[in-house]
């Protein structure tokens, strides 16, 4: 890159890291890049507000200074999304976690988004100037409230995907953050009639696991989300 190309790149580097926070403001997202041992490299303001003991804390740090979910019946599934991003980093976006404050009872969705390109030896300047030197490996975690999380139309998943209309439901209600078990709850259906459901989305999906599913659907579907 010419000298000149360099420092447009610095400028754009400039305004994109002025604009960033503000457009997470706007979003109501909590923005946190750990690398891979799960250290923190950046964090957003609201990040580091929901690190605080005092508010609405769902993240903290362990002794080894890795990001962790503060409930420790929710941290298992939290280290499992951030080991999926870093072992798949082909994916968008793993399957969101539920997460919950001690202090408020308030609930948050968390998503892990590798930042690892497929081929670990292309490097380029925005990765280095996200990441710094050294990095070759870390994940995005966006935490939003729950009330305020990714919502996908069932109807937009039905046309896309060919599900029925109960499959394209249950889809939509997993895309936004809730669980097998709180949407048998809510919409009346027994389990083993839910369970069916996802089966039958997996298959017509052609994906395997519901985290798959998940990342397939909000990879297509993503766009038309609204909050």
């Amino acid at each position: 890159m010419t000298e000149l190309g360099v420092h447009r790149q610095a400028e754009l580097d400039g305004v994109v890291a002025a604009l960033a926070p503000c457009v997470l403001d706007a979003l109501r997202l909590a923005a946190v890049v750990v690398d891979g041992a799960g250290r923190i490299l950046l964090a957003s303001q609201k990040a580091k507000d929901l690190l605080r003991q005092d508010q609405d804390s769902v993240l903290s740090i362990d002794r080894s200074k890795r990001l962790c979910a503060t409930s420790s019946a929710e941290n298992a599934a939290f280290k499992a999304a951030l080991t999926c991003a870093l072992r798949s980093p082909a994916v968008l976006t793993t399957q969101p976690v539920r997460l919950t404050s001690r202090s408020s009872g308030r609930a948050f969705v968390a998503w892990a988004v590798p930042m690892r390109s497929e081929q670990a030896s292309r490097s380029n300047h925005r990765s280095q100037s996200m990441l710094g030197r050294g990095v070759d490996a870390a994940v995005l975690v966006l935490v939003i409230e729950a009330e305020c999380a990714l919502s996908i139309p069932p109807e937009a998943i039905q046309a896309a995907f060919k599900l029925s209309a109960a499959e394209a439901r249950l889809v939509s209600a997993l895309i936004a953050g809730r669980t097998l078990v709180e949407y048998a709850q809510d919409s009346g259906h027994s389990r083993n009639t839910v369970r069916n459901q996802l089966a039958s989305a997996l298959e017509k999906t052609g994906t395997r696991r519901q985290a798959k599913l998940v990342t397939a659907i909000v990879g297509t579907l993503g766009i038309f989300g609204c909050r």
